[in-house]
């Protein structure tokens, strides 16, 4: 399986600045607040302290390097298996993360092993042994002191672990969910009916950036079946399902993009689209090809598409960050986008989007020279209390980036950099930036890591604390937690 690793070229279409425009930007910019602070989850109890908004500037522009990390951890003396990241990527790095914040304290690293071959046995014998362990180590977010180890035994190498961002979180496997609380306690375990059956096969998982919910695709025969299960119960029920990755969901919509780089697995035929071919592991579309964006709400009875190009041309791969707000992206740029109101007949708001790399060519196409977002590896994440996201960037492609560990489905293959974006910040401002370019002063662009010396050869796994206050990135099985700007409470819009 590879995605297409060509970026995209699309059009410039110039913009013209008038009163109407002005009038606009005013009205979009008292909708997105409004729908930002709506659209905001609460930030963990043990995190959150009362201040005084008026007074609260918008944090600087700071620009750190790799080597400034708050602390760093080497897991390979605890088990991480050396020179075999093959079998990492295999477990499916587009529904599972290699690290992520448990809560404002709390860091969580997951990584797999292969355990000794056993003899001939029995598939139904209880007692078998498993081929695979997923190892589970939970670490202080402050000073990097390992807190507690878990570890599970499977047959299936598609393991993993969702916060709910309180402390607790869901372990997930094809023969299991179970539900942990903050203190490592089992608190309920289930099986889902659905994956025991005949034929049945895991395809993708994501879940929402409250960490209330995880939606689950499930192949079997010729049928895609998809629940969507509450965490904090476990309960799953069937939901309407998009045939397309990258896809992502909030808790109560699910959104999928039409792209040159959308892809299916294991032969299966998905959904039939004009203008895609279906090739081995690839859909291959033609370049000139109008992408979209869709947008499913209701369990279904709620159908709409919500960008296209050329129209706006960061419409891509969705990622919510909140119920109400959502970032969008192509290989070369960056959008976000305000979904207020779908339900009642709204229409979606650009806010911002952001250009990488440079616009060389004849009539303004985008050049292929420049920095990248990968498209399948999931390299947006996002704050649970909805105010800030972080983006891991590629640096300019070579040769041999294409080829190396299936360059799209990793965060980062060849990381340049990882920045950070603050929701108040930009939207502060009485007409926000709805610009900005490669690095120019930006007021959404809070926070720039910059990969010093290769330290980071490739970004397997990244998160952001649920206050948005720290950064963990793991670059293969080494771990390491960075100290963010303070976090900006919403104060009145200024010019």
């Amino acid at each position: 399986m590879r995605a297409l690793s060509s970026h995209i070229r699309r059009i410039r279409i110039p913009s013209l600045v008038c009163a109407a425009c002005v009038a606009t930007a005013l009205l979009a910019y008292g909708t997105a607040s409004e729908s930002f602070l709506r659209g905001q989850t609460k930030t963990s109890e043990s995190s959150a302290t009362p201040q005084d908004a008026s007074k609260k500037e918008s944090p600087k522009f700071v620009k750190a390097t790799s080597d400034q990390s708050l602390w760093k951890v080497d897991l390979h003396s605890m088990g991480y298996p050396p020179e075999n990241h093959l079998l990492q990527w295999q477990r499916g790095l587009e529904s599972f993360d290699t690290v992520d914040f448990l809560s404002d304290n709390v860091v969580a690293e997951s990584f797999v092993t292969q355990e000794p071959a056993a003899g001939l046995q029995r598939r139904d014998d209880p007692n078998r042994a498993r081929p695979y362990r997923l190892h589970a180590i939970f670490m202080d977010a402050t000073s990097g002191a390992v807190l507690k180890t878990l570890e599970w035994l499977g047959d299936d190498l598609k393991m993993g672990i969702f916060p709910r961002h309180d402390g607790s979180f869901v372990f997930f496997s094809p023969d299991r969910l179970a539900l942990y609380s903050p203190d490592w306690k089992l608190a309920k375990e289930v099986t889902l009916r659905e994956l025991q059956e005949p034929g049945a096969a895991l395809k993708e998982i994501a879940e929402s950036p409250s960490g209330k919910f995880i939606e689950v695709r499930i192949r079997k025969d010729d049928l895609l079946l998809c629940l969507r299960i509450q965490t904090d119960t476990l309960t799953a029920q069937r939901d309407a399902c998009s045939e397309l990755l990258p896809f992502a969901i909030s808790d109560d919509a699910i959104a999928s993009a039409l792209t040159p780089d959308a892809v299916h697995f294991s032969g299966e035929n998905r959904e039939a689209q004009p203008d895609v071919h279906h090739v081995s592991d690839l859909i291959k579309m033609n370049r000139s090809s109008i992408e979209s964006l869709e947008f499913i709400g209701e369990r279904g009875d709620l159908k709409k598409t919500l960008c296209d190009t050329p129209g706006i041309r960061s419409c891509g791969s969705p990622a919510f960050i909140t119920n109400n707000m959502m970032i969008i992206r192509g290989a070369d740029e960056l959008g976000l986008l305000d979904i207020t109101g779908l339900a009642e007949g709204g229409k979606p708001k650009l806010q911002f989007q952001k250009a990488f790399g440079s616009y060389s060519g004849p009539l303004g196409l985008s050049s292929m020279a420049g920095e990248w977002i990968s498209t399948l590896g999931r390299p947006v994440r996002t704050s649970a209390n909805g105010e800030r996201f972080a983006v891991a960037m590629n640096a300019p492609q070579t040769a041999g980036t294409a080829d190396a560990l299936f360059a799209e489905a990793l965060p980062a293959v060849d990381p340049s950099h990882v920045d950070v974006y603050d929701l108040p910040s930009g939207l502060q401002k009485l007409i926000p930036d709805r610009q900005c370019y490669l690095d120019a002063p930006c007021a959404w662009w809070i926070y720039k890591l910059a990969n010093t010396k290769h330290q980071f050869q490739h970004i397997w796994g990244f998160g952001l604390s649920p206050n948005g206050e720290k950064l963990v990135i793991d670059s293969g099985g080494v771990i390491q937690v960075y100290a963010l700007p303070p976090a900006t409470r919403r104060a009145a819009p200024t010019q």
